[in-house]
Formats: C-alpha cells, structure tokens, sequence
C-alpha cells in the first residue's frame, strides 16, 4: 500500500483526510451492520455497528467546529491533520453519513437555500461556494455541480426526515439533465455542461443517470410508484409525474 507519511513529505507531496470519504465510510459501515444482519451474523453486524459510531464520534471530535451557531467541516490536512479552513460541499455529505445531531444537520442544510452561504445557486450544489475567490463554475471541482455529489446529499436530506429538501435537490437535478443531457458536471449558474482545464467535459457521462434514482426516491417519499417510462421522460420535460398505487 501507499506510504502515507511518505507522501505527505514528498516536494509537491500532498496528504489529506476529507470530510466527505470519512462520512461515507461511517454509511459504509452501517450498510454493511444491516446487510451481517439479514444474514443472520449478528456478532459481526453489532461489531460493524459499533465501529460506525466509532467513526461517527471521531469526526464530530476532529473534523466538525461549531461557532455562533455556525457549523463548519474540516479536512484532516498533513500527518499531523491540521484542520483545513476551505469551505466545500463535501460538508454536507456528513448528512449521508448521519454524523451530525438533528440541530447540526438542520443548520447545515439551511445553508443549501441561503443566498449569503454561497450554496444557493440557481442548480444546486456548487463543490466551492459562490462566494470563494475561487470559484468559477465553469472549470474542473472549482464550483461544478457533480450529480454523484447531489445524490448523496439528496439522500443524506432524506435520512434526516427532510423531505422538501431533498425533493428540490432531485428536481434541479431532473432539470439540468433535462435542459442539458448528461454532462460530467454542470455550471451551478446557468446549467451549461461545465469544462475541465478549457476543455468541453464529457457529455452523456454514465454516473449523472443517478438523477433517476432521485427521481424515483422523491416520486416514492410522496406515494407515488414512478414507472421507468414516465420517469424517463419526466428527464426530457424536466418535471417529475407519478401515479398513485392501486
């Protein structure tokens, strides 16, 4: 394996711990407790339980700062994990995560509708908020919107019970796809497929068809049984249509 000490000493060497692979973990983990579970190894599901919570507590002690009602996510940088201060959207993933108490996770997704925030673009989320000195939503993780990277905050919404949220994530998703095809990622301001390093990215780009998985989510939360049909074609309108269950 990679030398992490190693690398992180290296010229140009560079080394971090993000918030958002951390979270992801922690749901990786408690995925696996359930699957141990179903398969009747409980000794095993109650050790991958534990070890999720583990991972929980872990990042809200050295990733997750708290200041006048403020909730910021730090990336572990170097060897020695200083905390990085760069915002990014990675934060939110620790909804998927469920690494964050229920006042944690409603004042981190406030942000998402927050014009000040930087957040609340015209098709959310922006990987870099609007308002860093670097953003620029044309070029390559400098503020693109990314659907793999919608869908797992979708999902994190949805885990904490905020269901309005998590549906407006899915239709400006549904939207972009709509008016735009399947991009890599997308300009979080006017929806145009985005560039990487002056480049045009790739159009129909397989991991943006996640969008159908939050369509079919938001269409489910309301009741409604969404057909592939249907929802394949809600893509092209961009609006989303279901039926009720007999």
């Amino acid at each position: 394996g990679c030398d992490a000490a190693a690398l992180a000493g290296a010229p140009g060497g560079f080394y971090a711990k993000p918030v958002d692979f951390n979270a992801i973990r922690a749901a990786d983990l408690e995925a696996l407790s359930s699957i141990a579970l179903e398969l009747g190894e409980y000794w095993e599901a109650d050790e991958l339980e534990q070890r999720a919570r583990l991972a929980r507590r872990a990042i809200q002690e050295k990733m997750i700062t708290e200041a006048n009602g403020i909730l910021q996510a730090h990336d572990l940088i170097g060897i020695d994990g200083r905390p990085s201060q760069v915002d990014h959207a990675g934060k939110f993933i620790l909804l998927f995560g469920r690494c964050l108490s229920d006042e944690q996770a409603k004042a981190l997704a406030a942000e998402l509708s927050d014009p000040s925030s930087g957040y609340c673009t015209g098709f959310p989320v922006p990987s870099v908020p609007a308002t860093n000195p670097s953003f620029d939503g044309d070029e390559y993780w400098r503020g693109n919107v990314w659907l793999s990277v919608n869908w797992l905050i979708h999902q994190g919404l949805a885990r904490y019970g905020m269901a309005d949220e998590a549906r407006r994530i899915a239709e400006r998703s549904n939207e972009l796809t709509a008016l735009h095809g399947f991009q890599e990622f997308f300009n979080p301001q006017n929806g145009n497929g985005g560039t990487k390093h002056g480049k045009p990215c790739p159009l129909n780009y397989g991991w943006s068809t996640i969008v159908l998985d939050m369509a079919h989510a938001s269409l489910s939360s309301q009741g409604l049984i969404p057909d592939v049909k249907p929802v394949c074609a809600a893509l092209r309108r961009g609006s989303l249509h279901g039926h009720k269950p007999r």
